[in-house]
């Protein structure tokens, strides 16, 4: 018989869980699953029990703590210091993002959907493959603040809230749906070539001197005779580049002829990826630019590009109808903040 898992797991250590499990008898499980389940047009609260003081938020009868409210916002920050609003907009993404768990585990009880650990095993292979391998899962653990076990445990949840979805909104795409996006696809004028750009810009006023725009002239060729003896792009734009782009290491996406400045991307479309080009004037002063990776986004033909049309409308749908599924959950069981 297959063991499976409850939509709790997110809060309990997955071999622990599965140990408690194995221990419930049947009928016990369906006596959780009938107390849970909500009763058509009603909202779902919890009795008047008493909030500890360590409690952010309560879910229908479940509980946020708040250690797992910091210890969330600690993994959704990114390294590097952040100002105070953009510090409680990640305190208010990580309050909402336990919340939206909580409602799902409540679902998925009232509707008796459970994960087995068999197709969770199945799930995190599939997922380690997409991303590489174990080196690169090992890299995007680190980079998300995840441990395997919570990585885990968030596959459950991923699981539970596709089930939901499909249960609540099933919607399959159709091949007129498929050709409809195709075309308008391969009619984009912007599709075909492209190259990435990064660039160190330093600035000079468009009413300066001349002698201000050769000495940024000069600076810039400096600055490539460095790169040239093999100082990392990304380092010398921190250390010299005044433009906008600066803080993401100079990188200004993907360029075609179609955008603009003419001056900073038409050069780099004839440039090969690792390629220097500089220095060039442009409205806010001199470049130095690189391309960093090339592609070409032109759509194929139509059998060919049938099933990556598919995945991305289904990606569509699914991000629609998962908008759609939380606010269904919101209004069937009762969130209540205490921060």
């Amino acid at each position: 018989m297959k063991q499976a898992i409850s939509p709790s797991v997110s809060r309990l250590p997955l071999a622990l869980l599965l140990a408690l499990l194995m221990a419930l008898p049947a009928c016990k499980k369906k006596e959780v699953a009938d107390r849970t389940r909500p009763e058509r047009g009603t909202k779902q609260s919890a009795p008047n029990v008493p909030v500890a003081d360590n409690v952010v938020a309560t879910v229908g009868d479940l509980q946020i703590t708040r250690d797992e409210y910091e210890a969330e916002s600690a993994r959704l920050t990114p390294s590097g210091s952040l100002n105070k609003v953009q510090q409680r907009n990640m305190e208010r993404r990580a309050l909402k993002e336990l919340i939206n768990r909580r409602l799902i585990e409540l679902a998925a009880g009232a509707e008796g959907i459970e994960v087995t650990e068999e197709e969770l095993e199945a799930h995190w292979a599939a997922t380690v493959k997409a991303l590489g391998g174990e080196s690169a899962y090992q890299t995007f653990l680190t980079r998300n603040g995840y441990s395997e076990e919570s990585h885990r445990e968030a596959l459950v949840g991923n699981l539970l809230r596709a089930r939901l979805r499909d249960r609540f909104f099933h919607e399959v795409i159709t091949e007129e749906q498929v050709k409809a996006y195709y075309k308008g696809y391969g009619d984009n004028p912007g599709r075909g070539n492209k190259v990435r750009v990064a660039r160190i810009l330093l600035r000079v006023d468009q009413h300066a001197h001349e002698s201000e725009w050769r000495e940024a002239e000069a600076k810039i060729r400096a600055i490539e005779v460095e790169l040239n003896a093999g100082l990392p792009f990304d380092e010398a734009v921190a250390k010299y580049s005044d433009g906008p782009y600066a803080k993401r290491g100079g990188d200004m996406g993907w360029a075609s002829d179609k955008r603009l400045p003419k001056e900073t991307f038409g050069p780099a479309l004839a440039m090969q990826v690792g390629e220097l080009k500089g220095p060039i004037r442009g409205k806010l002063g001199v470049e130095l630019i690189t391309v960093t990776d090339s592609k070409n986004d032109a759509a194929g033909a139509f059998e060919a590009e049938r099933e990556n049309v598919r995945q991305v409308l289904e990606q569509q749908r699914d991000v629609r109808n998962d908008r759609r599924l939380i606010e269904k959950l919101e209004a069937l069981y009762r969130v209540e903040k205490f921060l």
